[in-house]
């Protein structure tokens, strides 16, 4: 697959700019809100994207790997456990690496109190790690993975970068907050037929489960 070059980087056209759309025009709203937007595909963009993601992203998701039609257990039910299970750890990590430091921070704080009468320092200072420490467990997105999916199947199959820089992928997934501008740039990057979940269901009707369980965009 070519690689579209900018500035003779390919690294930043892969992973920033799509030929113009780029992760943060986060206020251009077509075409997933109409050509030209407009109230009534707006309101069907959001309604879509918020109250029924995980049933829109399983058809996008069925679009990228060239499926004929989405099915719930490989494309709705599949990402959300696998996104449930992937973040688990990441909370249970925080709760122990939370619970650990406040154990020591009390130690601490007993014996240098007892000895220099700073044990109120230690208090501060503990409390401060424990803030960051849950700040940036918050910073972290629960869809990190279905973010990176998507994102890394769109730009392969449009030949945006090589289907092996994953990095920016990762970063636009995990971080929080810019995980909105990674969704944003591909919806700008599809068609609404695309991730029309309803249509589909409209013309090929429900589906279960089909045979084919890959999640990655087939490039040539």
């Amino acid at each position: 697959m070519e690689v579209v070059m900018v500035d003779g980087d390919p690294f930043y056209a892969a992973n920033l700019d799509w030929d113009g759309n780029k992760y943060c025009d986060c206020w251009t709203l077509e075409p997933c809100c109409g050509e030209p937007c407009n109230v009534k595909d707006g309101c069907w963009c959001f309604w879509c994207w918020t109250l029924c993601f995980w049933c829109t992203q399983a058809k996008l998701l069925a679009t990228e790997t060239d499926h004929t039609s989405c099915a719930m257990v490989q494309h709705c039910c599949v990402p959300f456990w696998v996104s449930v299970c992937s973040y688990l750890p990441l909370v249970c990590l925080v709760i122990i690496l939370d619970t650990f430091i406040t154990a020591v921070g009390a130690v601490l704080a007993f014996i240098l109190g007892f000895l220099f009468c700073i044990g109120w320092l230690v208090d501060i200072v503990v409390f401060f790690v424990i803030v960051l420490l849950w700040f940036f467990f918050l910073w972290l997105s629960f869809l990190w993975i279905v973010t990176i999916i998507h994102r890394h199947n769109i730009r392969s199959r449009a030949g945006y970068g090589s289907s092996r820089l994953w990095l920016c992928d990762i970063i636009m997934g995990l971080v929080r907050c810019l995980m909105p501008c990674a969704w944003f740039q591909i919806c700008r990057q599809v068609s609404v037929r695309d991730w029309d979940w309803v249509a589909d269901i409209r013309d090929n009707g429900f589906n279960a489960a089909n045979a084919d369980w890959n999640y990655l965009a087939r490039t040539v």
